[in-house]
């Protein structure tokens, strides 16, 4: 097992809340097409909802907000492919929650 092997609901598996804690204010590639150039992400904040339980145990439930940095619009909901070199590649479901000073905001909730 990796360190980033968890429980599993519905036979998914899910990173754990401390991987994604460790690479706050880093920058993760998003993709909208498989092989496409992505843009940047920044990771700004990430959000122990706590757990709850499943036929499988207990299970980690977390919010992540991500900024595009710069950018004004948003792109739509859906699934996008975000990557990093210490986490490697997932498919998430990204909503647009509006902008800051700095950029759009994005939100992934693994519930």
């Amino acid at each position: 097992m990796s360190e980033h092997d968890d429980a599993t609901a519905e036979g998914v598996a899910r990173l754990p809340v401390s991987a994604f804690s460790a690479l706050m204010g880093q920058s993760l590639r998003c993709h909208d097409v498989p092989g496409g150039p992505g843009v940047l992400f920044e990771l700004i904040q990430v959000r122990d909802l706590g757990t709850r339980v499943t036929d499988t145990g207990p299970l980690a439930c977390y919010v992540l907000l991500l900024r595009h940095n710069g950018a004004r619009g948003a792109v739509g909901q859906g699934i996008y492919r975000l990557e990093h070199e210490a986490l490697g590649a997932l498919d998430v479901f990204a909503v647009p929650v509006g902008p800051d000073p700095r950029g759009m905001c994005y939100e992934v909730i693994f519930n």
